[in-house]
């Protein structure tokens, strides 16, 4: 309550003096919140290790949103050595519990070869399976893969739903997508009066692609 305001001010050091109180109890909940704390040096100083030793006990409890963070921190070597076999590990646990962010990103590790094997044909089924619970990130890779074919079938008809969904949330790279299908006719007919604004949405978040082809339309 005190973390997000409820019932009053919001009080971040009291939220941390509060989570720290729990988690030195075993808490898994207040373990993975006061990492986050730590890492982002809200309530108190940042301390990158602290948030990675707490990561670390939670995760050790089945703590999907821990195993989650910690794989980020393996990935993108924070608070210690980059680690993509910790990375695609701590991922897999969390995605096993249906988190659908770890489900995207082990997807991408898989498609790619990263800290293990090249999966395509899982890779795809842990795109689906974070699509369907509306990430949007998801939907836009899964979407690719029906275009061109990994994984599975080629199917691009589906792509372009997909893409629409993930597109009607914001996500630039899926506008941008979209656009591209659109204006060459993948999956249905050609609308350029629509792929011109997908491009303009786009290019409106940065997207510097976006910006190219819409100069070319």
């Amino acid at each position: 309550m005190h973390e997000l305001g409820e019932g009053g001010s919001v009080d971040p050091i009291e939220a941390r003096r509060l989570y720290k109180l729990a988690a030195a109890q075993g808490h898994s909940d207040a373990q993975n919140s006061l990492a986050l704390m730590n890492e982002n040096g809200e309530g108190g100083p940042r301390d990158i290790g602290e948030a990675r030793k707490l990561y670390l006990f939670s995760a050790a409890q089945v703590n999907a949103d821990a195993q989650y963070n910690l794989a980020i921190m393996h990935r993108n070597a924070v608070g210690g050595p980059q680690n993509d076999t910790e990375a695609r590990r701590y991922y897999k646990l969390a995605a096993a519990q249906g988190h659908a962010y770890a489900q995207n990103n082990l997807g991408v590790m898989l498609k790619h070869g990263m800290g293990g094997p090249k999966d395509e044909l899982e890779a795809r089924r842990l795109y689906m399976l974070s699509a369907s619970q509306g990430f949007a990130e998801a939907q836009h890779n899964y979407a690719v893969m029906h275009a061109k074919g990994e994984g599975g079938p080629m199917d691009t008809a589906e792509a372009r739903r997909l893409l629409g969904l993930a597109a009607s949330t914001g996500y630039s790279n899926a506008q941008y997508t979209l656009a591209f299908m659109l204006a060459n006719a993948m999956g249905g007919p050609q609308n350029i009066v629509e792929a011109k604004r997908l491009y303009s949405l786009a290019a409106a978040q940065g997207h510097e692609e976006a910006k190219t082809k819409l100069k070319q339309l």
